[in-house]
């Protein structure tokens, strides 16, 4: 089983700015694909942040843990910059370079969907 954080930047397609949320078109199978194939869904945001009903059940955390099969899925390039032992992560909809080698990911997906069906793959058939 693997722990999956999710960074809010690859579950919205409209996130902060002062402009209304929009959620991914693609979150609830997503979500369903995760726990059915036995793994943990945890959403990185503040606790009493205000989220739509589909997220609202996710335990919660500040920021993601590295362990043996710890991911992140982000939006945010940069997210991938920060890369720890022991924490994975997959990029959904890919971005612009940031050219200095710093923004690098372990994989990447078009959409948040494909983010998971890449890892519950991984964990299914481990290299």
């Amino acid at each position: 089983m693997a722990r999956i954080y999710l960074d809010p930047s690859a579950l919205f397609i409209r996130w902060g700015g002062g402009q209304p949320q929009v959620l991914a078109p693609d979150i609830v199978p997503a979500l369903r694909d995760l726990t059915e194939t036995g793994n943990e869904a945890v959403l990185i945001a503040e606790h009493g942040l205000p989220l739509p009903e589909q997220l609202r059940d996710l335990p919660r955390v500040s920021a993601p843990e590295p362990g043996p099969a710890a991911w992140m899925i982000t939006g945010d390039r940069r997210r991938c910059g920060l890369r720890r032992p022991g924490l994975r992560t997959v990029l959904v909809g890919g971005g612009r370079d940031l050219g200095n080698g710093r923004g690098r990911c372990d994989a990447e997906a078009a959409d948040l969907h494909g983010a998971v069906i890449h890892i519950v793959s991984r964990e299914a058939m481990p290299a």
